[in-house]
């Protein structure tokens, strides 16, 4: 008995492994994938009624298929229509990302909406192509992929030094480089110096582009484009707030500490817990807070 229970147990979970993913159980509207996935975009110019025209070809980047909306695997998928979802984007930013989008000279980070006729793409980021002179990216070279690069912080006195590194996007595969060429993009020296910063951050420099060796630099990542993320003008900074046990923190979010008591934490009670220079929160630390803080010290109660 307990073997026949087990044997039709497999059958179902077979069957439901086999199933295509547009009949699998879904909740929600849009793609359940954190931020979603990269996309390359082009504007659908047949002309018939909206939304079955007039919409949006999507290519995923660096992969050959995709899922389709209709449930396909292809390399290119038709959406009905698009819908931006940054917070804060000016109108005028709004214009410069649909003129992008039209110029196939953007890279979206985006979810499918798939609760309305022809799917809808949700647009979560974008990043904007500097070089507008290299038109069809959806066409790119079979050798060139797009890549997100960032500093490794690794310091050499010789070289060849691994200084960067590249994570394939989507795919996750990281290799580390010595050298980034970006001297075949038409860019402006503000955007270089916007390249060179984007190294630092949590997002990388997103690029497309190959490897190619050569001395003295070794492994040389050579780059056709970058892109610049898009951010908002508008940005809505979350209201600063006193938070843990004792309300001794100020930040932006709750904050979850240990319940001990100390002297100072007085001190916080009466204090202004505001949005400081550096756009972070903090403490204003004026007079009457810092001999408060100074008395506590003294009477050796911290």
């Amino acid at each position: 008995m307990k073997r026949l229970i087990i044997f039709s147990f497999s059958i179902i979970i077979f069957q439901l492994n086999s199933l295509p993913l547009s009949a699998m159980p879904f909740n929600g509207a849009a793609e359940p994938n954190e931020r979603g996935k990269f996309y390359t975009i082009k504007p659908d110019l047949r002309k018939c009624a909206s939304p079955i025209c007039g919409g949006w070809y999507i290519n995923p980047v660096n992969r050959k298929k995709m899922r389709c909306p209709d449930g396909t695997k292809k390399s290119e998928c038709y959406v009905g229509s698009s819908k931006i979802n940054i917070e804060g984007l000016s109108s005028d930013q709004k214009t410069t990302l649909n003129n992008a989008m039209h110029q196939s000279a953007v890279l979206l980070k985006a979810q499918l909406n798939k609760s309305v006729s022809y799917s809808e793409l949700i647009i979560n980021a974008a990043w904007i192509a500097v070089d507008k002179n290299i038109s069809g990216l959806i066409n790119t070279q079979k050798s060139e992929k797009f890549y997100t690069v960032s500093n490794t912080g690794i310091v050499c006195i010789t070289t060849p030094c691994p200084t960067l590194e590249a994570s394939l996007l989507s795919r996750h595969r990281t290799k580390t480089f010595s050298h980034l060429d970006l001297t075949r993009i038409n860019a402006t020296s503000a955007n270089f110096e916007q390249a060179y910063k984007a190294m630092d951050t949590d997002d990388g420099l997103l690029l497309q582009g190959s490897y190619i060796s050569y001395e003295p630099n070794g492994l040389t990542m050579q780059a056709s484009n970058f892109y610049l993320k898009l951010e908002a003008e508008n940005k809505i900074s979350k209201q600063c707030i006193k938070t843990g046990c004792s309300s001794q923190l100020c930040s932006d979010e709750p904050v979850m500490t240990t319940c001990e008591y100390r002297p100072e934490y007085e001190c916080y009670k009466t204090a202004t817990c505001s949005r400081q220079s550096n756009d972070d929160c903090g403490w204003e630390m004026n007079n009457e807070l810092l001999d408060c803080l100074n008395n506590a010290a003294t009477n050796g109660k911290m």
